[in-house]
């Protein structure tokens, strides 16, 4: 039996709600935050030398929207976040400028459209050998179904592997060697 000690330190936020997804990227803690007044979903480097997030930048502000998971994969950092029915990513090279990829997810993968800051399982990101690789519920069809990229998430393909779920992936793991 072992201790293992952790120094507890708070930290420090302005007006936002909800912590989606965390990822180690570039030697920084970044998280991926909701915000239900504004209705944002945006992306917060927690340095260390101070208690606060901080940097980063909004990747998707307007409409309702839940922010699903977010992942560093190679020289990228991707989010994955529900807008009205949809999946949608995000990726960024330095935690501030985000951009889209050039092919989405398959569109209308649910049923409904969630509300801010509601607690949904849609989506989870993972690393699969080379390839960045998306775990999304296809709610219409009562399935979990798989998409990767092997270009960081420019390009997402359909694998056509489908689980069956009555509630959205609950975690994803890669194995060595499969």
């Amino acid at each position: 039996c072992g201790y293992l000690p952790i120094l507890e330190e708070n930290s420090t936020h302005t007006g936002l709600e909800v912590i989606r997804g965390r990822a180690s990227f570039r030697g920084d803690l970044y998280a991926l935050w909701e915000d239900s007044i504004s209705e944002d979903i945006l992306a917060r480097k927690y340095t260390g030398s101070t208690t606060t997030w901080e940097g980063g930048a909004t990747i998707f502000n307007g409409e309702a929207s839940v922010a699903l998971d977010l992942h560093s994969h190679k020289t990228r950092l991707i989010a994955i976040y529900v807008k009205g029915n949809d999946h949608i990513t995000a990726r960024t090279t330095d935690g501030t400028t985000w951009d889209a990829p050039s092919t989405e997810f398959t569109p209308n993968l649910l049923t409904d459209i969630p509300s801010d800051n509601e607690n949904i399982d849609a989506g989870l990101l993972a690393t699969i050998g080379t390839d960045v690789i998306a775990a999304l519920w296809h709610e219409t069809s009562g399935l979990v179904t798989f998409f990767s990229s092997e270009d960081m998430a420019a390009t997402w393909v359909d694998e056509e592997i489908d689980i069956v779920s009555g509630n959205g992936p609950q975690g994803v793991v890669g194995m060595t060697g499969i």
